[in-house]
């Protein structure tokens, strides 16, 4: 260790005061840079430590995509062939929806808890309910 006037030098410590501020960051509140800069800091912590930082990662890039399904799930629950009134499908849509927000935040916790890997718990309930909206939407054409 060698004392100087202006700043200490000492040998041995890998850490930058940025991996040392970063580690009380939450992911949940975290952009992409940000994500992407703590990744890089911390690549050497373990994978359980990391998980939910991986998992916000990649939320970022299908949460786009939970627009697109929800149109897709909301486009045959819209079609009425008959007189009878829109009001079912609109409860349908309701119920729909908040499931899906309720599937997305469990999966979303099993890949922050590093039960499943991170970039598949973000994509399950976009393929799913995407299915969902396909065979919806295919039987709604076949009346």
């Amino acid at each position: 260790m060698q004392l100087n006037a202006e700043r200490i030098d000492v040998s041995g410590i890998s850490e930058t005061p940025w991996s040392i501020v970063s580690s009380a960051l939450v992911p949940d509140f975290m952009g992409v840079p940000d994500l992407v800069s703590y990744l890089k800091a911390h690549d050497e912590d373990d994978s359980a430590s990391l998980a939910p930082f991986h998992t916000h990662f990649y939320h970022r890039f299908a949460l786009p995509f939970q627009c697109l399904v929800l149109a897709l799930v909301a486009a045959p629950l819209g079609i009425a062939y008959s007189r009878r009134g829109s009001l079912g499908g609109i409860a349908a849509s309701i119920f729909i929806f908040f499931s899906m927000i309720f599937v997305n935040d469990v999966f979303l916790n099993l890949g922050k808890g590093s039960h499943l890997p991170p970039w598949l718990t973000v994509w399950i309930p976009n393929a799913a309910y995407g299915l969902l909206g396909g065979l919806m939407l295919y039987l709604r054409s076949q009346h």
